[in-house]
């Protein structure tokens, strides 16, 4: 029996390929960041970097050119989020959840910037690392005062 598929076999190559590179260079990128924090797996790094080169050249062959905006795409770190309907959810889990993610592109910045010897850059991750802390502990401070509860201590501010 003969599977036959409405979509031309372009198109469900160039799925494959860009599915091929999303997934090589986001375990390169994930094991990197690890073994800068002291954890991750040194032995991968040469088998992930390989499987990243070889799915770039799938890539090549599916779309006739390198990948480049979608990388962008291939790496963001919010992902894991991006089909959540916000609006089930109060104010107040949204505003947390995006203070965190500040946060975190804050500390990622900072560490890219650290590899790099690039100090503005690291002291903006720093700045937008700080800025998103002070935004999550402003909207627990909200909701503490709603609920009636006493304020929680704060880095460097006194309770409102």
């Amino acid at each position: 029996m003969k599977l036959v598929s409405e979509r031309p076999e372009s198109a469900i190559a160039q799925e494959a390929a860009a599915g091929a590179v999303g997934s090589a260079i986001r375990d390169l990128t994930a094991n990197l960041l690890r073994l800068s924090r002291g954890a991750g797996d040194a032995h991968d790094v040469g088998r992930q970097a390989l499987a990243l080169i070889e799915s770039y050249q799938e890539y090549h062959d599916a779309f006739g050119r390198w990948p480049g905006d979608e990388l962008t795409e291939f790496l963001d770190h919010d992902r894991l989020w991006g089909d959540v309907d916000w609006s089930r959810f109060d104010d107040d889990y949204a505003d947390r959840h995006f203070a965190t993610l500040k946060m975190v592109r804050g500390a990622l910045q900072m560490t890219a910037s650290s590899l790099t010897g690039q100090r503005n850059d690291y002291l903006a991750g720093e700045r937008e690392l700080h800025d998103g802390s002070r935004a999550r502990q402003d909207t627990l401070a909200r909701a503490d005062a709603r609920a009636g509860k006493a304020p929680r201590w704060r880095f460097g501010r006194t309770a409102t």
